[in-house]
């Protein structure tokens, strides 16, 4: 391990949130002038560690120690006078303010009560300088590039003064030439003499830039790699053990392999998809994976009308269509549900009204449509549902697994052949869960086509009959029945399009 004086620690750290352990035992030990790795899986205590970290929140046990002295932080505010700064994984830039500007926003330099420009650009230019940038401070930062503007904020944490920074997965929106840039910046960091925290889920970039990597399981600390070891081989391993997971299920009733697919993309561009094809056929549940800023949500809300591509055909039953709108896409069969609970049901109606307005062709006679037909129709629906009973409260009553489930029950009424659906387990527990699970089986088994998009890809053993994982913009990966595994998804999610060894330079 790096024998480096150690800038920051925390020792068998506690936080609980309502009697449910977040953390049960957070150690983290980072050496001056290192850049150290954070990894684990999605609720693994990453999070909470960190925020203790920067003062986001306070820990209930444990200690803090910066520079080798205990410490409290219990505010934002003392861990930057402790010389500890987390930079957000949202962009915070202000686009029509200059990047000088940017740079010294919260501490502007000031004569007599009055901010200088000069004086910032000054500021700015020697930050930049010492980052090994060459950027002009001038400029408006809305119009530089996505890693140039990730760059202003790091000079922006500089600009605190603090010797530990903390990034939180900095490169999740960056393409794979955008995060060359930032992270040949970061690693110059090191040799300035900073100490920094880096989390990550994209594991190319862990082994290349970090000298040690805090493994992080359950709440709890049970590994620290040093550099020999921060391999992607060893970080898919750990976060593999880390999951629970579901032995593989395969599906009784398959897809039909010889029909025309229900819908497909052809050579698609956009935003972030890069020249994205695949095709989907009738009783098929395909899944979709991949880390923030993959492109899958990307792809979902072109299926759904949410957004056109750029470039390239979507193809329904054959036929080219253009999606302008979900109600557009669902005239040509095509039934979409959005991460976004709060977008997809009409959270201040009943949940009767929320399945009974989407249904109305259904349960109208002659266009007429009485009490009684809509009493009869969503109690069936509830009843399989096991809401009966709760049909005259609001949806937004229910608790999250209820609610989603109520809407895939919207879709699964839907006269539409194919269902898209954009993570519909988030935030529910395990038995929602499953009840999900079988009502995605439901519809396949119809002869819908499924399309299932999930942030955690372990999900996809137990729902998806073939599997395409993204990372950046491209289909990295295509697993069908047993290639479907955990290890094979978090290694294709985490570890495809190399970075390399950070050889570009940033420029004006």
């Amino acid at each position: 391990m790096n024998s480096n004086p150690i800038a920051l620690e925390l020792r068998n750290v506690t936080k609980s949130y309502g009697g449910v352990a977040a953390l049960r035992e957070g150690n983290l030990r980072i050496a001056k002038a290192t850049i150290h790795g954070v990894v684990g899986a999605n609720g693994a205590g990453k999070s909470t560690l960190i925020k203790i970290a920067s003062g986001v929140v306070r820990r209930d046990g444990g200690s803090i120690l910066v520079n080798g002295m205990e410490t409290d932080l219990r505010s934002v505010p003392d861990a930057l006078a402790a010389g500890i700064v987390a930079m957000p994984q949202e962009l915070t830039i202000v686009p029509d303010q200059s990047v000088a500007e940017n740079i010294t926003m919260g501490r502007e330099p000031s004569v007599l009560g009055f901010t200088t420009t000069r004086r910032s650009r000054v500021i700015a230019r020697k930050l930049l300088r010492e980052m090994g940038v060459s950027l002009d401070v001038a400029r408006t930062a809305g119009e530089i590039e996505p890693a140039e503007q990730r760059i202003v904020m790091l000079a922006r944490a500089l600009h605190t003064g603090a010797h530990t920074l903390i990034l939180d997965e900095p490169t999740a929106a960056l393409n794979a030439a955008q995060a060359e840039v930032f992270l040949r910046v970061v690693s110059g960091l090191r040799e300035s003499g900073y100490s920094v925290v880096y989390i990550s889920h994209r594991f190319n970039e862990v082994e290349e830039l970090c000298d040690e990597v805090t493994i992080l399981r359950d709440g709890m600390t049970v590994d620290r790699l040093s550099k020999e070891r921060c391999r992607q081989d060893e970080l898919v391993a750990a976060v593999v053990q880390d999951s629970a997971l579901s032995e593989r299920v395969l599906r009784e009733k398959p897809a039909q392999p010889n029909a025309t697919p229900a819908i497909e993309m052809r050579n698609v561009s956009g935003r972030i998809l890069s020249d994205i094809s695949f095709s989907v056929r009738p009783g098929e549940i395909l899944g979709f994976c991949g880390l923030a800023g993959s492109g899958v949500n990307e792809v979902m809300e072109f299926l759904g009308g949410v957004r056109s591509p750029v470039s390239g055909q979507l193809r329904a039953a054959g036929q080219e269509m253009r999606f302008d709108s979900p109600a557009e896409a669902l005239k040509r069969g095509v039934t979409y549900l959005p991460v976004e609970r709060a977008k997809a049901g009409m959270v201040d109606m009943s949940i009767r009204a929320n399945l009974v307005t989407a249904s109305l062709p259904q349960i109208s006679r002659l266009g007429f449509v009485t009490q009684e037909m809509e009493d009869a129709f969503s109690n069936s629906v509830l009843s399989n549902l096991g809401l009966a009973h709760r049909a005259h409260e609001p949806l937004r009553a229910l608790s999250g697994g209820n609610r989603q489930k109520v809407l895939l029950g919207r879709c699964l009424l839907a006269d539409a052949r194919v269902v898209v659906l954009d993570d519909p387990t988030v935030g529910v527990d395990v038995r929602a869960r499953a009840d999900i699970h079988e009502l995605l089986g439901r519809f396949a088994d119809q002869g819908r086509a499924v399309i299932v998009a999930v942030s955690e890809p372990e999900e996809l053993l137990s729902v998806a009959d073939r599997v395409l994982v993204m990372n950046r913009g491209t289909i990295v990966a295509e697993l069908t029945g047993s290639e479907i595994t955990s290890e094979a998804l978090v290694r294709a999610a985490t570890t495809s399009g190399k970075v390399g060894a950070f050889e570009v330079v940033a420029t004006a």
